[in-house]
């Protein structure tokens, strides 16, 4: 893993404040990276590890204290992917469940409220997942059947159905049915 880029919270990893225009080897051997805004994590040997600003809590570490090394995130192994945005962080498991924490303003938790999460938190309602994409108001997930679901505040809106709860996209051609045309 090589970083560089701005310093100041400690993002890229332990260098000191400031700003850094050529990339540093961090030491750290990955099979996964995200980084969101002021913060990084990876994955090595299925264990998380995160630094930089905190907050939010998105380091999953139970407090808002930055952390400028790599700290291992409590209680969360087994992970074979990543996925952040400025705020928050997710990790999808090897048995396919969703684990977020962080800033929850926009409900992309899936957790059916919009408290901020200190520590990893199962994502309630979707599962045998492969990958996983963020946005501030928006997750979606593909399940390992080619499926994809999604959840937070711009999706799948449903009259007194919370948009929080992780819900299957369900492609136009399975809910359009053409209209037979007409001869004449």
């Amino acid at each position: 893993v090589w970083c560089w880029g701005r310093g100041d919270d400690g993002q890229r990893f332990a260098a000191g404040a400031g700003d850094v225009l050529r990339p540093e080897d961090t030491g750290l051997s990955a099979t996964q990276l995200a980084a969101g805004g002021a913060t990084t994590c990876v994955v090595t040997g299925g264990r998380v590890r995160c630094w930089g600003r905190n907050l939010d809590a998105q380091l999953g570490l139970a407090d808002l204290r930055s952390r400028a090394l790599p700290t291992a995130v409590p209680g969360l192994d087994g992970v074979v992917s990543l996925a952040a945005i400025d705020r928050a962080t997710c990790a999808v498991r090897t048995d396919g469940t969703v684990w977020c924490w962080g800033y929850n303003d926009h409900g992309v938790f899936g957790v059916g409220g919009r408290a901020t999460q200190t520590a990893p938190r199962q994502v309630p309602g979707v599962g045998d997942v492969a990958s996983l994409i963020l946005h501030e108001s928006v997750a979606c997930a593909l399940r390992r059947d080619g499926s994809v679901w999604c959840w937070g505040d711009y999706t799948l809106r449903t009259p007194g159905t919370p948009t929080w709860q992780p819900r299957p996209v369900v492609r136009a051609s399975e809910t359009v049915r053409p209209t037979p045309a007409s001869s004449g």
